[in-house]
C-alpha cells in the first residue's frame, strides 16, 4: 500500500471514463482505498449506447520496516556486517556500503546515511535508513625507538608519547615505566594505546626498545692497608682505563687512609663503555688501625751477665726487635760492655 497512485491502462477504444473505489480520472490511488480487493469500470459511449468493462485492483499490505538504530563508529575500524534491519533478505546502499558491509575508511569521516530497501514476496518494496556516524582518529605517536643499558633504572615511557593518559603494555613494562632488567637483554616491542575520551575511539603506537649489556670492567681484588701507610694509587687495576673512581678516601686515583678512616671502604669504578652504558665495579679497602706496642720496662743489668731476654715484657707478641748488639730477641751484654743502650 506504499506506491503512489498510478495511471490506470490497457482499456479499449480510448476516450472511455474511469469509475470505482479510489479513481479519480485516469489514476488509481491505493492510499485512499486501503488494502483490500477493488473492482474499477471502465465506460464508453460511442454515441448512441455505452459499454463498460471492469477489471480487480489487488492493494496489498506492505510490512512496516525498520533498518536499525544509529550508531557511531571510528574511521580506523575494520567494514562490519551491518545488522538490526527488522527484516532480512533486504539490499543496503550508501556511502562506504559494499553488500552488507559497511567500511568506515571508505566512507570518510562525517555522518552518512545508509538506506535498507526490502521487497516482499508480493512484490511490495519498502525502505527505511539509519545514520552511521564516522569520527576522526588523532595520531598517537608513542615515541621513537631507543637504546638502554640493562643496569639502568626505570625509563618513565610517558614523557615520549604527544598525548598522556594510555596505557603501555609490553614486556618490562610496569605502569608508565619500563625496566630493562626486568625485560631482559634483547629488543622489546612496547605499545601505547590511547582512547580518546570525546569520541571514545582508540589508536595505537608502538616502539621498539633495545637492552643491551654493558662492557664488563673489573678493578681486582680487595686490599688491606695500615692508617699510616701514605696515600696509596689505585689505578692500573681496572681492565677499561677511562672510568672514574669514587668512594671515602678518594681523590682523584688516590685513596688515603687517614681521610677514609679506620673500617671497611668500597671504592666504585665507573666507565662509560662505547654504547654509552656505566659499567662500575667495586672494590673494598680495609683500614687497619695500628697496634699499641709496649717494648716493656727499663732493662738493668751487669757487665758480664749472659744474654739479656728483650721479649718477657713486650707486647703484644710477635714482634721483632732491633738495635746494637741484640741477637734475635737477646741482648749480648758480653759485647755491649757497660753503658746506656736504646733497643726498639
Amino acid at each position: 500500500m506504499q506506491d503512489g497512485s498510478f495511471a490506470l491502462s490497457g482499456e479499449s477504444p480510448s476516450g472511455g471514463s474511469w469509475s470505482g473505489p479510489g479513481v479519480t480520472g485516469s489514476t488509481f490511488d491505493p492510499s485512499v482505498t486501503g488494502t483490500g480487493i477493488f473492482e474499477v469500470t471502465y465506460s464508453y459511449f460511442d454515441g448512441s449506447c455505452t459499454t463498460s468493462d471492469t477489471k480487480s485492483i489487488t492493494v496489498n499490505d506492505v510490512d512496516n520496516i525498520s533498518a536499525g538504530q544509529d550508531l557511531v563508529t571510528c574511521v580506523n575500524v575494520p567494514a562490519f556486517l551491518l545488522t538490526g534491519a527488522s527484516k532480512s533478505g533486504g539490499l543496503w546502499n550508501g556511502d562506504g556500503v559494499s553488500g552488507n558491509f559497511f567500511d568506515p575508511g571508505t566512507a570518510g569521516v562525517g555522518v552518512h546515511t545508509i538506506t535498507y530497501d526490502y521487497t516482499s514476496g508480493d512484490g511490495c518494496s519498502a525502505s527505511a535508513s539509519r545514520t552511521i556516524t564516522v569520527q576522526d582518529i588523532p595520531a598517537v605517536n608513542s615515541g621513537n625507538d631507543i637504546i638502554l643499558c640493562s643496569n639502568e633504572g626505570n625509563y618513565d615511557l610517558s614523557q615520549d608519547v604527544n598525548v598522556v593518559g594510555g596505557t603501555f603494555s609490553g614486556n618490562g613494562v610496569n605502569g608508565l615505566n619500563f625496566n630493562p632488567s626486568s625485560a631482559g637483554i634483547g629488543s622489546h616491542q612496547i605499545t601505547y594505546n590511547y582512547r580518546y575520551p570525546s569520541t571514545n575511539c582508540s589508536n595505537s603506537d608502538f616502539r621498539v626498545i633495545n637492552v643491551i649489556e654493558p662492557d664488563p670492567v673489573s678493578v681486582g681484588s680487595n686490599i688491606e692497608v695500615c692508617i699510616d701507610q701514605g696515600t696509596i694509587d689505585v689505578s692500573g687495576t681496572e681492565t677499561v682505563s677511562g672510568g672514574t673512581w669514587s668512594g671515602n678516601g678518594i681523590n682523584g686515583t688516590t685513596f688515603d687512609p687517614v681521610v677514609a678512616g679506620i673500617g671497611e671502604h668500597v671504592l666504585t669504578y665507573t666507565v662509560i663503555d662505547v654504547n654509552g652504558c656505566n659499567s662500575i665495579d667495586s672494590k673494598t679497602v680495609t683500614v687497619n688501625e695500628l697496634p699499641v706496642v709496649s717494648a716493656g720496662s727499663d732493662i738493668f743489668v751487669c757487665s758480664g751477665s749472659p744474654l739479656v731476654t728483650l721479649g718477657d715484657n713486650a707486647r703484644p707478641i710477635g714482634g721483632s726487635w732491633s738495635g746494637d748488639y741484640v741477637n734475635g730477641d737477646n741482648f749480648d751484654v758480653a759485647r755491649s760492655g757497660s753503658g746506656t743502650f736504646d733497643v726498639t
